[in-house]
């Protein structure tokens, strides 16, 4: 199967006493990208230095990502690959690309019924490329709930 579950790598680990817990208000830096697009980028905060601020717990975030910040502190960055099922099931789900031409990639990408058949067929029931999307994410700033 291809990539059914939710996987995370460390590649630093933070400072502090403070964590991501599942109703905190975090800051990040994020850089997400389409798996079965050759990575192809959809989102970088870096490029207008506006990172995301994200509350947890709401059901407000795409399910993986959400999943993936649990456990880290500021300062740490993690790479989050998320399965479509955990993904973008719908354009209502945090973090939204702000450029509208990658907004209309991203979701002309994922949530394509055309695309999800094909792979069905050429790959097995349950198997989708497309859909999968990854995040590099640094962690900013760590806030409790409001």
């Amino acid at each position: 199967r291809i990539a059914r579950r939710l996987q995370v790598a460390d590649v630093s680990a933070g400072r502090g006493d403070a964590v991501v817990a599942r109703d905190s208000r975090v800051t990040l830096e994020l850089v997400g990208r389409l798996v079965g697009k050759q990575g192809w980028t959809f989102e970088d905060t870096r490029d207008d230095d506006d990172p995301y601020r994200l509350q947890l717990g709401r059901g407000e975030v795409v399910e993986g990502l959400e999943r993936g910040l649990l456990g880290m502190k500021v300062g740490a960055v993690r790479r989050v690959v998320v399965p479509s099922p955990l993904a973008y099931v719908d354009r209502s789900k945090e973090p939204v690309p702000r450029r509208p031409a990658f907004r209309q990639r991203l979701y002309g990408t994922v949530l394509n019924d055309m695309r999800r058949t094909q792979e069905q067929i050429g790959l097995g029931a349950g198997n989708d490329v497309a859909g999968v999307v990854a995040f590099d994410v640094k962690v900013l700033a760590i806030r409790p709930p409001r």
